[in-house]
Order: C-alpha cells, then sequence, then structure tokens
C-alpha cells in the first residue's frame, strides 16, 4: 500500500521568508524606538568617573553607561568605551553597545564602532560596523544608521545585509524606518535567498520591500480589480502586519515561484502566520502539490492581479483569485501524466485544499477550457468555451465536472458544439452534455442542430434530442446514398425528434417522426438506423418512400406523361424497410403499397432489385396478396409480381391470377400488364420466357 503523504500547502514555502521580514521590521522598530527614547527624560546620574569641562570645553569620559527608564521600568540601556560631548551638546561615543527591552522580556542588542546622540534635535546616527541582533536568529549589518524626524524616522543610506541563520542571507541599498506609520522599507534592490545546502531553496528578489505593521497598514491596501475587492473584504479579519514587495518581484521555492511587479503578503497576529497574498500587474507563478499516492500536479498562473487567501481555521483550505483585467487570465493545471487542463478567462477563482485543487469558479469573454499533451506547443485534444463556468476536482487533483454558461462552444477530436446556452462535463464517466435552445454539431460526417446533445467519450454515442435537424455527408453515409431515396446531389437532410450516432463504427439512429430527403425524394418514418460497416440501412414505423430521378423535372417538363411509366416517380409505403448492399436491394414489409402515376400495388412484402453501385430501381418483386389498381378501373390479384421498370411491364403468377375489367372476370396462371400501352393479357399457364417467373 502506498504511504498516504499530506500535501504541502502553497503558503508554507513563503512563511519562513516572510517570518525573516517580520522579524527584521520588529527589529527596526524596536531600535527606532529605543533611538527616540535615547534623548528623554528620566535619565539617571551620570556615570562619576567621566571628566567634566565648562565653557568652550568638552566633555569626555570613559566605560559610558546609561539606562533611560520609563514608569519605573527600563526601555533601554547604552554602553560605550569611550564618550565625548561637543559645545553643541552633542555626544559622541566609540564601541557602542544599545540594548532595547521589550515588553515580553526580550532583549534586543544593536553594536556599532561609533554612535553621535544631540538630545535638542533629537538627531542620533550609528557609524561603523552597525549590527542588530536579538529578534530569534536574525542578524541586520549597515554601515550607517540615522535618527531623524524628531526620532521618527531611522534611515541608512548605505547597504543593509541581513542573516537568519542557518538557511537565510539577503542584502538591500537602503533602509528606512517610519515609526509614525509602523513602516520599514528596504529599497535599491532587495535580494533575500537560501544559503547553499539549506533545506529549502528559497530566493526573494525585488525593487522594494515594505513592512506595515497594525490594522492600519491593511486598510492602506491599494484598491484592487473590483470582482476581486468585494471578496477580499469578507470575513471581517483585521490584519496585523503587511509586506509588500514592489518592482520586478520574483519569489521562488525550488520548482515553485511567483513573479509581479507588486506583492503584497497580509500577516495575522503572530507575525508568522500568512492570512492573504495579492499580487498585481504582470503577474506569472508555478505551484507543486503531491498527492496522496505520491503524484505531483503543477498548477501554473499568469495575470494582471493575483490574491490567495488561506482559511482562518487552519484546515489546510485556501482561495485563490486570478484577475486578468483588461488582458486574460490563465491557470493551467498538469498531472503526473503530462496531461494538462488549460483554463483561461478574464476573471478566476480557486479553491484549494492541502494544495489540491477542489474548485474553480471562472468568468470570461469568452472562458475557455482546453485539455491538452504538455507539450512545446500544446497538442489540444479538446476545448470548451463559454461566458462563465465551474470546475470540480477528485482529490488526487485530476479534473471532475465542468459546468458551462451562456454562448457554450465544445470541440472533441471527433466533434465541435456550438450554440449552447449550458453544458455539463462529466470527466469521471465521459459524459458532455449541452443545451440549446439551438446546439449545433459538425463533424466530417455530419451537421445536426437540435435543442439537447449529450456525448460520450467512453463509447463514442453522440444523442440529439427534442427536436433534431441534420445535414448528413453523402460519402460518408454512402449506404444511404445508394438507395432511391438518397439519389441527387448535395447533403442527405433528415428532420427527427431524436438522433443517435457514433463515429467508430460508423452508425446512426433517427427515432420519432423521421423525415429524410435528398433533392425530391423522401423518406419518412417512425424510426431509421443505419451501420456503414455492414452496409445496411433499415427503416420502420409507418415508412413511407417517395422516389423522384433527380431529372425528373428537366427532361420534358411540359409533358412529363410522354416519359416511361417506369422513370416516373414512385411512392412506397409499408411497416418496414431494409437496404441490403449484398446483393444490393430494398425489402419493405407488413402492408406494402406502391404508387406510381396513379396505380397501386399491394402486397405483404416488396422486393427491389437496384441497379449495380446502387441508386436506381430495376426490379420490382411483390409477394403474397398482390393486388393492382389502375385509373381506369382495372383489378389484378395474384400471388406474385414482377415489375420491370425498363420495359413498363408488370407479370404476375399465381394459382389463380384473377383480372377485373368492366364488369368483366377472367381467371389465369399468368397476366402481362404493359403499363405504357395500357394493356392486360391473361393466360390459363406460365410462359416459357416469362421475365419473373418462379
Amino acid at each position: 500500500m502506498a504511504e498516504i503523504v499530506r500535501a504541502r500547502s502553497p503558503f508554507v514555502w513563503l512563511r519562513r521568508v516572510l517570518l525573516a521580514c517580520g522579524v527584521l521590521a520588529l527589529g527596526a522598530i524596536g531600535l527606532m524606538l529605543a533611538a527616540y527614547r535615547f534623548g528623554s527624560t528620566g535619565r539617571e546620574q551620570d556615570d562619576p568617573r567621566r571628566s567634566v569641562a565648562t565653557g568652550d570645553k568638552i566633555f569626555i569620559g570613559q566605560d559610558f553607561d546609561y539606562t533611560q527608564t520609563s514608569e519605573g521600568k527600563p526601555v533601554f540601556r547604552i554602553r560605550a568605551e569611550r564618550s565625548r560631548q561637543d559645545r553643541d551638546d552633542t555626544a559622541h561615543l566609540e564601541a557602542v553597545v544599545l540594548d532595547v527591552f521589550h515588553e515580553d522580556g526580550e532583549t534586543y542588542t544593536v553594536t556599532s564602532d561609533r554612535a553621535t546622540f544631540n538630545e535638542h534635535s533629537w538627531q542620533a546616527q550609528l557609524e561603523g560596523h552597525v549590527v542588530l541582533r536579538g529578534w530569534g536568529r536574525l542578524e541586520i549589518e549597515a554601515r550607517a544608521l540615522e535618527l531623524r524626524q524628531e526620532g521618527q524616522v531611522l534611515v541608512s543610506s548605505g547597504a543593509v545585509e541581513f542573516r537568519y541563520p542557518p538557511d537565510f542571507v539577503g542584502r538591500a541599498s537602503s533602509l528606512h524606518v517610519d515609526r509614525r506609520t509602523s513602516t520599514i522599507a528596504l529599497g535599491g534592490g532587495v535580494h533575500i535567498h537560501s544559503v547553499p545546502g539549506a533545506a529549502e531553496e528559497l530566493r526573494l528578489d525585488s525593487e522594494r520591500l515594505v513592512y506595515q505593521q497594525g490594522a492600519a497598514g491593511a486598510a492602506r491596501e491599494p484598491s484592487a480589480a473590483p470582482g476581486v475587492r468585494r471578496r477580499a473584504r469578507q470575513g471581517g479579519r483585521e490584519r496585523s502586519a503587511v509586506v509588500r514587495a514592489v518592482g520586478e518581484v520574483s519569489l521562488h521555492r525550488g520548482q515553485e515561484m511567483i513573479a509581479a511587479q507588486s506583492l503584497t503578503v497580509f500577516l495575522e497576529d503572530d507575525l508568522k502566520t500568512v492570512d492573504s497574498l495579492r499580487a498585481h500587474w504582470d503577474v506569472l507563478g508555478r505551484l507543486e502539490a503531491e498527492g496522496e499516492a505520491g503524484d505531483l500536479t503543477r498548477m501554473e498562473y499568469r495575470g494582471q492581479y493575483l490574491e490567495m487567501k488561506s482559511d482562518p481555521s487552519g484546515n489546510g483550505e485556501q482561495r485563490i483569485q486570478l484577475d486578468g483585467e483588461e488582458q486574460r487570465a490563465t491557470l493551467k493545471i498538469t498531472d503526473a501524466s503530462g496531461l494538462a487542463r488549460i483554463l483561461t478567462g478574464r476573471f478566476l477563482s480557486v479553491q484549494a485544499k492541502n494544495g489540491q485543487l477542489v474548485h474553480v469558479e471562472g468568468v470570461g469573454d469568452p472562458l475557455v477550457l482546453r485539455e491538452a499533451l504538455d507539450l512545446e506547443p500544446p497538442y489540444v485534444l479538446r476545448q470548451a468555451c463559454a461566458e462563465r463556468g465551474t470546475a470540480r476536482f477528485f482529490p488526487d487533483g485530476s479534473l471532475a465536472q465542468v459546468n458551462l454558461e451562456s454562448r457554450v462552444e465544445l470541440s472533441d477530436q471527433a466533434l465541435h458544439l456550438s450554440g449552447g446556452s449550458q453544458a455539463s462535463l462529466n470527466l469521471e464517466n465521459g459524459m458532455f452534455e449541452i443545451e440549446g435552445p439551438a446546439v449545433e454539431l459538425y463533424n466530417e460526417r455530419t451537421e445536426v442542430t437540435a435543442p439537447r446533445i449529450t456525448y460520450s467519450r467512453t463509447t463514442g454515442l453522440i444523442r440529439a434530442s427534442e427536436g433534431v435537424h441534420a445535414k448528413l455527408n453523402a460519402h460518408s453515409v454512402s449506404a444511404l446514398a445508394e438507395t432511391p431515396f438518397g439519389r441527387g446531389s448535395g447533403p442527405i437532410r433528415v428532420e427527427s425528434e431524436e438522433a443517435l450516432w457514433t463515429a467508430e463504427p460508423p452508425t446512426f439512429s433517427f427515432h420519432g417522426r423521421v423525415r429524410a430527403w435528398r433533392h425530391q425524394s423522401l423518406l419518412l418514418a417512425d424510426q431509421l438506423r443505419g451501420d456503414e460497416a455492414a452496409r445496411e440501412v433499415a427503416a420502420s414505423g409507418n415508412v413511407k418512400t417517395v422516389w423522384i430521378p433527380p431529372d425528373y423535372g428537366e427532361i420534358a417538363p411540359a409533358a412529363p406523361s410522354s416519359r416511361p411509366v417506369g422513370s416516373r416517380p414512385i411512392e412506397v409505403t409499408s411497416q418496414r424497410m431494409s437496404y441490403l448492399q449484398h446483393p444490393s436491394r430494398l425489402i419493405y414489409d407488413g402492408e406494402v403499397v406502391v404508387l406510381q402515376d396513379r396505380r397501386t400495388i399491394a402486397c405483404k412484402e416488396l422486393e427491389i432489385e437496384l441497379a449495380e453501385g446502387g441508386g436506381a430501381a430495376e426490379r420490382m418483386i411483390c409477394n403474397h396478396a398482390v393486388r393492382l389498381t389502375d385509373p381506369d378501373g382495372r383489378r389484378v390479384e395474384a400471388e406474385r409480381a414482377v415489375y420491370t421498370l425498363a420495359r413498363d411491364q408488370v407479370e404476375f403468377f399465381g394459382e389463380r391470377v384473377l383480372l377485373d375489367a368492366e364488369d368483366t372476370q377472367l381467371v389465369g396462371k399468368y397476366l402481362l400488364y404493359d403499363l405504357g400501352a395500357g394493356t392486360a393479357r391473361i393466360a390459363s399457364r406460365l410462359p416459357e420466357k416469362a421475365e419473373g417467373g418462379p
């Protein structure tokens, strides 16, 4: 059994870097506070070892040691090996150690080679090798730190380096701390990275990094895109601190990364837990999650605005909002097999748990979902488009269900669907369903319009319902085209209440008030089925076919009666009809009636022999209870009849062949009816050369 491994949250890899930034900020603020109180009231007595001069003389002392208190509690303690004070009341200290006492009992220490302080202007400057220690494992080094704005602002105009042993180091070109807004800013190119051999490979690069503590920092967050901003304000929780990186921001953890022009991280009260993350402008990112079976899913995203937010209950849930604003946002999920799902739209909302996708919602113009092989460029297997959509994922990160709304289009390797108002794609059972009002389906074999179409990727079965209009390519349904009612040019058109067909093997089936035609030929039935592989076509239930030769209206249109009777339109009704290619013939059975030129032939079964290659009828063979009625009132009854269309002759056979004409009845075993001449000749026995004799 595979070992179950909990997937890592996409926020975990940010926390260590953000913790270092937060601790750095706290240290800088504490240092500033200490410098601010350096010149305040409440000083204890000067060290008695100091030497004193009056007038223009300078005060000089050794082993300087001074503690600042507030309400009886120590705020900071400053020590120096040497000190002096000039005429401007500026204190000059050497080999300086500054201890800052925090309310929680921790002590932070700053050391420097030199320090100056003027208690009138509240200006102070630490110079030389300035080192800050004591915020956990964080160490900060600078060439100089300057106290400005009456102790409210602390600035380093030179390079700043910091370390977070044993894994991280960093540097910046400047440092700026403002106590009034609880803000610390690193500028001039900020670089934080893990040392070689660290447990995790991390790197953060930006032009500027700003840390702001307190709820006020969250309130000053720049406006987000409208749809995202409303969601970001839900929950009512105030963030304790904000970290912003601006300008060519790039944050990496191994193969995972996020890049943007602006990156903002909101921290909770412990200054370690990430509440949410926002990125703006040219956002590009990549996350990886390990499933329960150990397989790896990679998520890549691109857009103009990104927000990641964790659930405060700590259950591992995250929400990601990705906005393309005036452009397009893209989310790509690739599983271990190399199958990629690519979602593109104006706005995407993602719900994940323990790093695995759970639910995705999107809005676009249009929203596009592609399933492709992870190649370059991607090899698209299928695609879906709509105005809005949602996707649900299995626990292993694979796609389970997709629902689409408004102007829906679906494309597969076998077909294309468009014009739907909504669609459902169930990836578990491979069923696609799209609803109209007028859904159009296209493939190499057919064009179909219906209010509702379903497609099974597993079986290849396509079902159209609630009123079907189809155009069948004659080359792809050649068996149907070979029948007499398939003669002519252009597609074969079919209307029905419902239709089913498959690409492999190529089959089709139309149900409910079926109407099929090509040129002027027509077929009506309750059901029409075809199998291209077996070269078979069948119709059942109130079957009616009308064959009209393609050139019927072009040859002698003014005098159609001058044409041979056998080349005139033929109508056949029955209960069932089938087409067999070998030999090429049509078979009707169940109360068959043939109507041509106002003559009718009725029988139980009709077999029509077709010309080589199909299409044209050559002979019609009627069996069982044959009855002919012509316009002159002539009636013939027999057991069998053979109609040779090219000769305009019908032969009747049977033990009792009856001819009833003008109150005269003749009985024999054979009757030859010449349709062109309108004559009938009856005989008592079968001629030796009868065309269709038994």
